[in-house]
């Protein structure tokens, strides 16, 4: 038998070809005997589905359009894989928070007598750390299954009678427990407890005590200051995502509960920017907040028994999250702890970092909204890095609106160093024109006239000066005007006039006598030396007594020894020819009286020590000079 082989030269078009089979009917048509007709049909089939899915087309239609113009299904598996990378955003919780002010959480137990209490009754603590179990052995004998030990503390109130008593015992019981709290007694039968830091620990006391009058409260009003415990509308709105698997909020994981300030992080590009950061506004503004000259952020962070994947939880859950605020270091190299004052009370917003993959990433990720670190240099970018990098800034005919915001302050420091001038703003309601500048020295080196238009104030920290305040007066509470090397000189083109409260104005000299530097043609340091020359070298032998006051005398108050022994030496002018000693009071005469016609002044308690009192209605002040003149008979 003779075979021939025909080899296939063309192969025509089948006739009516059904691409529009299910995968359910082309795995039947697999599973069975069929011929080339139903096998092609059935490729045909999957073919259309792979190009056009669940739409209508043909297999043969073009396939750039089948693809929007990408006919590489290479490319189509590239772009599937793409879109399945996790990428990091921020998204903004809008919500304001209003930081807690640094603060220990208080709360009080109210005690009952002996008789009210039972074997086994207990209340519990919770500081935050640990909780501790403390239990009522009412009858010197009772112990719990499981026996006392650090978390299981006996209270013994066999020896008490009546409430106070038991307050005693609870007070020591709780001071003996290895706890963060501090019992001590208040009005009775309260016990007050204080925690031992400052933070939100605000977890409740409870108790299993039968009678009613037994009470606990707290413990509240605990803050951190630099740390804000999130709940209800302003925690994050996306799971909790800790492992770099999870797509969510990402969160790190403390060690211990919420409450305090930690640098517990998810390590980042760099030691500035860990993958846990928040961005911290303030909520009235929307400005960056900061502390000391450096931008403030967040670390967002949940406790040690937080699930991976979990909705943030409210208070009292273990899925709760915190925000720890934080600064970048002295030496910007690290983020450090904020300090509680510069953050503690701000009204705040923030945004923090979200895990997405990117098919799933709402269309105005990329918009740029929030500000963020420069992707190619890895740093933030700031008016440092611009000028270091050789840009500055041109104005051409408009004015730099640079805005600062309300009771925020301008730092600049050399380096790394103390800062060397700080502007804070002071009119947070007003126009925006007032200013503080905090500097150590301030040496202003003018060509110029310094034009103060409202007059200045100096030492506001102490005594102030005020020159030029109101028009032509310099003045003050105190004033003390002193040439520590040369003369003072006062000169003016008229009188100089010497006023205060208790004298009318001296004239210094006259017409007749000239100046008292130039009397005898002398030269004198003083009034009293004049008077001592006029009067030793007038033909009168005299002696003087000068008296500074030390302290003010009201209008006949005895003046200890302020003249000569006046019993020795009269000073009663209305018995003209007996005075032989004059009394001078700030450079005037005084008018001697005897007690009875006091006149301006006269003998006091014990004249032989030349105790003095004065008639004046303002008495006499410190600082006041006193001269006595006695004739030498």
């Amino acid at each position: 038998m003779t075979v021939s082989l025909i080899r296939l030269e063309q192969l025509h078009k089948t006739d009516n070809p059904d691409d529009a089979l299910s995968g359910a009917q082309v795995a039947g048509i697999e599973a069975s005997a069929v011929d080339h007709q139903d096998f092609l049909t059935g490729v045909l089939s999957q073919f259309k589905r792979i190009i056009h899915g669940p739409d209508s087309g043909n297999w043969h239609d073009n396939i750039e359009t089948a693809f929007g113009g990408d006919a590489s299904l290479k490319a189509l598996f590239e772009r599937a894989t793409l879109e399945a990378k996790y990428v990091l955003a921020l998204r903004e919780n809008l919500n304001d928070i209003t930081v807690a002010a640094a603060a220990k959480a208080t709360g009080t137990i109210t005690c009952v007598s002996k008789a009210e209490l039972v074997d086994g009754e207990k209340f519990v603590i919770d500081d935050g750390t640990r909780v501790v179990t403390f239990w009522i052995d009412q009858t010197g004998g009772y112990t719990p299954i499981g026996g006392y030990d650090a978390t299981n503390v006996r209270v013994n109130v066999f020896g008490c009678t009546d409430a106070d008593s038991v307050v005693d015992v609870v007070v020591i019981a709780i001071n003996g427990a290895t706890i963060d709290i501090t019992a001590s007694e208040g009005t009775s039968p309260i016990v007050n407890l204080l925690h031992d830091s400052n933070g939100p620990y605000n977890y409740d006391i409870t108790e299993t005590v039968t009678d009613s009058d037994f009470a606990v409260s707290g413990m509240t009003g605990g803050g951190g200051g630099n740390v804000a415990v999130l709940t209800g509308s302003v925690k994050p709105d996306k799971d909790i995502a800790i492992a770099i698997s999870e797509l969510g909020a990402v969160t790190a994981k403390l060690a211990g509960r919420i409450g305090t300030n930690s640098l517990t992080e998810i390590v980042g590009s760099n030691a500035l920017r860990p993958k846990n950061i928040v961005f911290v506004f303030n909520g009235d503004t929307g400005d960056p907040i900061t502390s000391s000259g450096y931008r403030v952020y967040g670390l967002l962070q949940v406790g040690s028994g937080a699930t991976d994947g979990n909705a943030f939880g409210n208070t009292g859950s273990a899925d709760q999250g915190q925000i720890s605020f934080v600064r970048a270091n002295a030496t910007y190299d690290d983020l450090e702890a904020c300090p509680a004052a510069d953050i503690a009370a701000q009204k705040i917003i923030y945004a923090f970092g979200w895990r997405e993959s990117l098919k799933d990433m709402p269309e105005e990720f990329f918009r740029g909204d929030i500000e963020s670190a420069d992707p190619q240099a890895g740093v933030i970018v700031s008016l440092d890095s611009a000028y270091d990098g050789g840009y500055y800034m041109v104005v051409d005919g408009t004015d730099v609106d640079i805005r600062l915001a309300n009771t925020k302050s301008w730092v600049f420091r050399l380096g790394t160093g103390n800062p060397i001038m700080t502007i804070t703003r002071l009119d947070s309601g007003g126009d925006g024109d007032e200013v503080q500048l905090d500097v150590d020295t301030f040496d202003v080196n003018n060509v110029n006239d310094a034009d103060f238009l409202g007059g200045s104030k100096f030492d506001t920290g102490g005594t102030t000066i005020n020159v030029g305040v109101t028009a032509g007066h310099v003045d003050a509470t105190g004033l003390d005007v002193e040439a520590t090397a040369g003369d003072l000189t006062l000169q003016a083109s008229a009188d100089i006039n010497f006023a205060t409260s208790r004298e009318t104005t001296i004239q210094l000299d006259d017409a007749t006598t000239g100046k008292i530097s130039t009397l005898f043609s002398q030269s004198f340091a003083s009034v009293a030396a004049a008077i001592k020359y006029a009067g030793e070298h007038g033909g009168v032998d005299m002696t003087l007594k000068v008296t500074v006051l030390g302290t003010g005398y009201a209008q006949g108050d005895n003046i200890p020894a302020a003249v000569q022994n006046i019993t020795a030496n009269p000073i009663d002018m209305n018995t003209i020819g007996a005075v032989t000693q004059l009394v001078f009071l700030n450079g005037r005469l005084l008018q001697g009286g005897n007690g009875t016609t006091k006149n301006d002044c006269y003998v006091g308690t014990t004249a032989a020590d030349g105790d003095l009192k004065v008639d004046f209605a303002k008495g006499v002040k410190s600082g006041d000079v006193i001269i006595s003149a006695v004739l030498k008979q």
